[in-house]
């Protein structure tokens, strides 16, 4: 019954218009009937480790490629109505009618499995419209994890039940599974008929909306999938660039193309670590103008926060529209999220003048204290990675709010579970570098710094270790644990890591003989330190070694 669907609008003829409703009429019956799904599910050409049965259908919706599968139609009549007014309207209430089944198949699905079995059944039927649906579905599941309701994606591996509001994920296990369920994506074969067939409905069918051209956008970031989607990416970069088509690019949509550029880490020009993206410029320059032309009423906190950190992260330099965009965060910080006002911190201490830095952090520290949470201080509702990201931000401008460091200093206890590598590092190196005067705060990183130490890079253990040496902080533990750590991962650390750890180890007088033979050895081969702020710093280890004890080496004699 299923097969005769897609065949419809091929014609208007008595049997065809007969075959649109005898299916829609027996779709929406075996769900009325629930010892009929099995022989009706069994009976569709669908991948038999996707089938669904009635138990398995999110609160008893029709049948999953029923005429109105996505859409909840339970009853048969109210099926046949729709069926009998699409087929008056010709050709073209078919092909909507065709349209809404499969924008209801891709909204029901719950998974990445399923999305995919919709796809590669029903690849070559989808219009513009639901193109741009999977792919945001696709990028939405992959990056999402634990919202998917329960259901495993098989082919990823990954059961989403096992990540609920009362249970947390550290963020490199959370990467680790999103590279898996994106690689699952790019790897089937329905991806590449996926992409190909949205080029073509860009190029020949109905014109693409700023909207969809966002979404298809941030689906390809979200997947990390650059190559496959370059030409998909270039007509949304020269549509927005241009501020083509008959509907006006509104703010979401235009801040949606650069964020998709710069988390695929393309360049304007090439560069180290990133890629040249033809047409970034103009690009650029029409947001940017589009941004100071705008306003504050127009440009909202998420678009706007999404903006300043494309430019941060795509290396724009741009004093004049720093300078606007920090009036326009100012008088509207009030309705700013914590992620959104870390972001916007961070971007601003990485890519917008002094003077502008200077006007918008005294602002953003004020709405961080006085945030609406129910706790002693505003910052309740901020995570680990916000206040990290945050009070770096304020460290890389030498920015020193003492009654926000304190408060923070007092928050980070109560979430031990949720600090991560990257956290503790970037706030060791803040406290360090504000001279702040809470240093409980060490005690909580250094703790959570031993029991998380195997998911530390090689970065953010040098940098949290040289962040303790900074302070005057020593943790015996702590340094005992980076010291085997490194050790064991010494041959992946680079010349200044090690210079940085080594210099570390002898200020704080914590010796550690192999450790220090493995320093020396490494950076006296061929790879050498790299630069010559790393041979000033190793210079200032052998110059400490006295203070170690006698016969303490560094290297070999």
């Amino acid at each position: 019954l299923h097969s005769l669907l897609p065949l419809a609008p091929l014609s208007t003829d008595h049997g065809a218009l007969w075959g649109v409703r005898m299916a829609s009429f027996y779709g929406a019956a075996a769900w009325r009937e629930p010892a009929d799904v099995n022989h009706a599910q069994e009976t569709c050409t669908r991948p038999p480790e996707s089938k669904l049965t009635q138990r398995d259908s999110p609160g008893g919706s029709v049948s999953y490629y029923g005429s109105f599968a996505g859409r909840g139609v339970k009853h048969a009549n109210t099926v046949l109505a729709a069926a009998d007014a699409a087929t008056r309207e010709g050709r073209g209430g078919l092909q909507d009618l065709q349209r809404r089944q499969i924008m209801g198949s891709l909204d029901h699905a719950r998974n990445i499995d399923e999305l995919l079995s919709v796809v590669s059944l029903r690849v070559a039927e989808m219009d513009t419209l639901s193109c741009t649906m999977a792919l945001h579905r696709l990028g939405r599941h992959s990056h999402d994890v634990g919202q998917a309701g329960g259901r495993e994606d098989s082919s990823a591996g990954i059961k989403s039940s096992d990540f609920t509001p009362k249970t947390w994920m550290p963020q490199h296990e959370q990467r680790l599974h999103r590279d898996r369920r994106a690689a699952c994506v790019l790897r089937h074969p329905a991806w590449p008929l996926l992409l190909r067939q949205t080029g073509d409905m860009l190029e020949h069918g109905k014109e693409p909306e700023p909207r969809q051209l966002a979404n298809i956008a941030w689906a390809l970031a979200r997947l990390r999938a650059p190559d496959d989607g370059l030409s998909l990416l270039r007509v949304a970069a020269v549509r927005c660039a241009g501020k083509e088509g008959s509907i006006p690019w509104d703010p979401m949509s235009m801040s949606m193309i650069p964020w998709s550029l710069a988390t695929l880490r393309f360049s304007a020009a090439s560069a180290e670590g990133g890629r040249a993206f033809p047409g970034l410029r103009e690009l650029l320059a029409t947001v940017g103008q589009a941004v100071r032309q705008g306003g504050s009423d127009v440009w909202a906190p998420g678009d706007l926060s999404r903006v300043v950190w494309s430019w941060a992260k795509l290396s724009q330099r741009d004093d004049v529209f720093f300078r606007t965009s920090s009036c326009f965060a100012v008088s509207r910080l009030s309705e700013f999220t914590p992620g959104q006002l870390s972001q916007t911190v961070w971007a601003f201490a990485t890519a917008a003048p002094s003077d502008v830095t200077s006007h918008l952090f005294p602002h953003a520290v004020d709405a961080m204290l006085r945030d609406g949470s129910t706790g002693p201080s505003g910052l309740e509702s901020y995570t680990p990675q916000h206040l990290a990201m945050a009070v770096w931000a304020f460290a890389a401008v030498l920015y020193r709010p003492e009654e926000l460091l304190a408060q923070i200093g007092q928050a980070v206890p109560g979430k031990l579970e949720r600090l991560g590598p990257q956290d503790i590092s970037m706030t060791a190196w803040a406290f360090t570098t504000l001279l702040a005067k809470e240093r409980r705060v060490y005690e909580i990183l250094a703790a959570t710094a031993v029991r998380t130490l195997p998911n530390f890079n090689h970065q953010d253990l040098s940098n949290t270790v040289w962040a303790f040496a900074s302070a005057g902080e020593y943790h015996a533990e702590m340094m005992e644990a980076f010291a085997e750590e490194t050790c064991r991962r010494g041959h992946e650390f680079g010349g200044q890591h090690l210079a940085m750890v080594a210099w570390s180890f002898t200020t704080l007088r914590h010796r550690h003989d192999r450790l220090l033979a493995l320093i020396g050895s490494i950076t006296a081969g061929p790879r050498g330190l790299g630069t010559w702020d790393n041979a000033k710093l190793l210079a200032f280890c052998f110059a400490g070694l006295p203070r170690l004890g006698a016969n303490a080496l560094l290297g070999t004699r």
